[in-house]
């Protein structure tokens, strides 16, 4: 319980900090398509998945493309994406456990 309290507590923060940060932020056709197209390749790259020996995966380095936006474009719109990105991984996550639970 305290740690699901933790999280939501951590992800409300974290939301207010993007929302604090990106206030006046206009958004472009440019934006919207760099901002897909690094959502794409990040969700792309978390797919790909190298097994290790104790049981767990490393993923191909799907952080990469959200830094390199930030680092080279610009920060804000790269948390914008992350943003876009988590939730879509949630969404894609769950929708594969119950795709597989129905198997």
């Amino acid at each position: 319980m305290i740690t699901s309290t933790v999280a939501i507590l951590f992800a409300v923060g974290y939301l207010l900090a993007t929302v604090w940060l990106c206030r006046g932020f206009r958004l472009t056709a440019r934006d919207l398509c760099l901002g897909g197209i690094v959502c794409a390749m990040t969700l792309v790259l978390a797919t790909i998945r190298i097994p290790l020996p104790t049981g767990s995966n490393i993923t191909c380095g799907s952080w990469i493309p959200l830094m390199l936006l930030a680092l080279l474009y610009d920060y804000r719109l790269s948390m914008l994406s992350g943003w876009v990105c988590g939730i879509l991984a949630v969404s894609y996550t769950h929708l594969r456990a119950h795709e597989t639970s129905l198997h």
